[in-house]
Order: C-alpha cells, then structure tokens, then sequence
C-alpha cells in the first residue's frame, strides 16, 4: 500500500491536480485504502470487465453477463433499475443469492455509468492501458531507465503521426472525429422518427417524443431537451459530450443548424 501512497501522491503533485478523477481498477484493495489515507480527492470505481468476468466465474451465465455489461454502460437510471428487476427475476429460483446480494457493498456510483456523475467520462474500463502496453511492447523485461528511455521516444514518435492525422481530418473539413461523426449520422437517421415539441423558445426548452422504440420491449419513451445548458433526460448529450437524436431533431425543428456555435460548439 506504502508503495501506491507513493505513486498516488507523487501523480496528484506533479501530474493531475484536478479534484473530479476517477480510478478504475479491478477492486484492488491496496490501491483503494491508499486512495483513502493519501488524501487525494479522488474516487475509485470498478471495472465493468473485471466486475462481469466475475459474475460470469461465479453464475457460468452468459446471458446474465451480458445483462450486467448493459446495466452499467446504461446512461438512465429507470431503465438501469428495469435491467436490474429483469435480470434478478431472470436469476430468481436458479441462484441462491439475488444480484443485489452479489454486489455487496459496491454502490451503483462505482460501477454503473447512469449513477457516475460524469466522473467516468464514459469509460467504463481500464482498458486504456492497452493502449500504451502496444507503445511499451518487448521494453518491460528491461531496466527502469531503458524503458523510460523507449517510452520517450516511442511516444515522442507517436504524437506527431496522430497530430498530423488530426491536422488532416481538420484540413478535410471535419469537425469531429470519424467515431462522432458516424454516430451522428446514426442520430440523424433517428431524427426523422422523433417528434418536436416547444416548451418556451425563449428558454430554449422542448419535449421529444420517440414514434419508434429504439429498444425491443421497451415502448418509446419522452424526453426534455434544454439547449442552453447542453442537457437532454436521455443523459447521452451531457455524458458523450456530442448531440443525441432528440437534440439533432430539436434543432431540426426549429431550423437551428448544427452544430450551433452560440452553444459552444465548434464550426465547420
């Protein structure tokens, strides 16, 4: 623990000062006491693969498993609360536990996306560090000094080739990254099945309601939008951070380009 007190300091001081992070780990129980007596302002959540890896050595249930992956990358509470009654009905007379009593002290805040508070930022696990394990590849077998050398210069390397892929995507006219313009072209497909509704222009407020269930089971569902302040009830607008389909069909009904700069969005 002394030796994640250590590191835990060392990053808060020189590295992120901020006060909203999260760390995701596999419940390491070393790092969360550290966590706590450091001081930090931090908190620390759990890896959703970790945390189905185990449901799944404990249940051997493949169809629950996949259940408790959509709970926790689900953005709204209600229907995390209907994944959770669907899922322990589902485990009722085949388990002698309820899923509840599996979870045990962990809260839903440290596990599930609908319940972070944004913390998160829509990562829900520590599979990040895969990406620096393909820039460290053939240097963890070597000294401490060797590898801080290779990771210099390998990242050193790496930036400059995303940056310019960045500059290209720019140059090209694209405002947003390949991932974010392909969900919005999903949004605007979606647009033509939601209905406009205003509340007040001049607030900048308005219902939407879905004509076509984007989820089997589940009817369709109603949804504020509030432009000013960048916040949709389906929580994706304010948790990706791009616009959802009810934001793209509120500006489409009211003619508003998007993205609207007055909202703090870059322009094409």
């Amino acid at each position: 623990m002394e030796s994640w007190e250590f590191f835990l300091t060392n990053l808060r001081k020189y590295v992120i000062r901020n006060d909203n992070i999260c760390i995701i780990s596999d419940r390491e129980k070393g790092l969360i006491a550290a966590i706590r007596r450091s001081g930090v302002p931090w908190r620390s959540v759990y890896c959703i693969r970790h945390i189905a890896s185990n449901f799944h050595k404990d249940y051997k249930n493949a169809d629950w498993k996949r259940q408790v992956v959509a709970m926790a990358y689900e953005l709204q509470p209600h229907i995390f609360l209907q994944r959770m009654i669907r899922l322990e009905s589902g485990m009722e007379g085949q388990t002698n536990t309820s899923f509840r009593q599996w979870l045990g002290t962990m809260e839903p805040w440290q596990w599930a996306q609908s319940f972070d508070e944004g913390f998160c930022y829509g990562q829900m696990t520590t599979n990040l560090v895969e990406g620096i394990n393909a820039v460290l590849l053939k240097t963890r077998h070597l000294p401490i000094t060797s590898v801080f050398s290779a990771t210099f210069y390998r990242l050193a390397t790496l930036m400059p080739r995303m940056g310019q892929q960045q500059v290209d995507q720019i140059k090209a006219g694209h405002v947003f990254v390949e991932h974010v313009r392909d969900a919005m072209v999903v949004n605007r497909r979606l647009e033509r099945s939601i209905n406009v509704e205003k509340y007040s222009r001049r607030l900048e407020t308005f219902r939407v309601t879905e004509t076509i269930s984007r989820r089997p089971g589940i009817p369709t569902r109603s949804y504020g939008v509030d432009l000013r302040n960048r916040r949709c009830e389906c929580r994706r607008f304010e948790t990706l951070h791009y616009p959802c389909a009810h934001v793209v069909a509120v500006c489409g009904g009211i003619t508003v380009d998007w993205p609207p700069s007055k909202y703090g969005f870059p322009q094409p």
